[in-house]
């Protein structure tokens, strides 16, 4: 897991409302420069003592805010060495959208920016584990690995449905066909789905003993989830789709201690023959993927 000081995500947040600036996009009254406000509150509140006396509405505030800045602080050194025209359309949208999460609905353009958060977020694991992503649209992202080819097609899930969770891996499957038609040969898909919003709705913290308690209670939780939707996605095995991914991640954090611990899990796949190409690129994804968690 990681920790970061409450100044520490504070100063990422003002580097990435700086970065907004410089490729034109005005953050001024957004759900970030939101966060921002809120935590310099939140500090404040620490400082003064006064935070005990403050409802559990403006502490959700508080917590919504932590979550969003830890997302941007992973997120900034992946952005801040983009190039602004490929990244600057992807901020944009992710600009937008309801302060607290709560306020989307699986229907509705609100839940827009916090997809392609994800998309970014995917991008910039897979920059931190030595890979080239590139942004797109159709595909969502795709990368290159051992000469390969990979697209790849994010979800995020709003409903605890199993077969939601199928409906959306059959989606996601019969956008990476449609798009392979037009490809390289030899590209192959890779699913992506962030089961975060159903792991911890509210994002709320949650409690823990240790660390390593919270690292297997992602864990265990993800594991049970791919289980049971594995009728989805085993028989994309046939179907040049060489892998998924399921992700999950929380905030574990005691605001007096003036620090925010979050944990990220990924699990993964793999969707091909033993000893193949496919399978020695995908895996050597997926460890490097893997590596990163926490």
């Amino acid at each position: 897991m990681e920790q970061l000081s409450y100044a520490k995500i504070l100063q990422d947040f003002e580097q990435f409302l700086q970065l907004c600036s410089s490729i034109g996009l005005q953050e001024n009254t957004g759900r970030f420069t939101q966060y921002h406000r809120e935590i310099v509150a939140l500090m404040d509140a620490i400082k003064t003592r006064s935070l005990s006396g403050q409802d559990e509405e403006q502490l959700d505030k508080y917590r919504v805010a932590l979550m969003e800045g830890m997302e941007v602080s992973l997120l900034l050194p992946y952005l801040q060495q983009c190039e602004p025209t490929a990244v600057s359309p992807k901020i944009k949208a992710c600009l937008r959208g309801p302060f607290m999460p709560n306020d989307e609905t699986p229907t509705s353009h609100q839940n827009h920016p916090r997809n392609i958060q994800f998309e970014l977020f995917l991008a910039s694991i897979l920059w931190r584990s030595g890979f080239q992503p590139v942004l797109g649209e159709h595909p969502d992202i795709k990368c290159r690995v051992e000469n390969k080819w990979f697209f790849f097609e994010c979800k995020r899930l709003f409903s605890t449905s199993p077969q939601s969770l199928r409906d959306r891996i059959r989606e996601a499957a019969g956008q990476i066909r449609k798009n392979r038609t037009k490809a390289p040969p030899g590209t192959r898909g890779i699913i992506a789905i962030s089961l975060a919003r159903i792991f911890n709705p509210s994002q709320a913290a949650l409690h823990m003993l240790n660390e390593q308690q919270g690292r297997d209670e992602i864990a265990m939780w993800l594991r049970h989830k791919a289980d049971e939707v594995r009728d989805a996605w085993e028989p994309l095995f046939h179907k040049k789709i060489v892998g998924i991914f399921f992700y999950a991640a929380s905030a574990f954090e005691n605001f007096e201690a003036d620090f925010y611990t979050y944990g990220r899990h990924f699990i993964g796949h793999l969707l091909t023959q033993k000893g193949s190409r496919d399978e020695i690129a995908v895996r050597k994804l997926v460890e490097a993927m893997e590596a990163t968690r926490y």
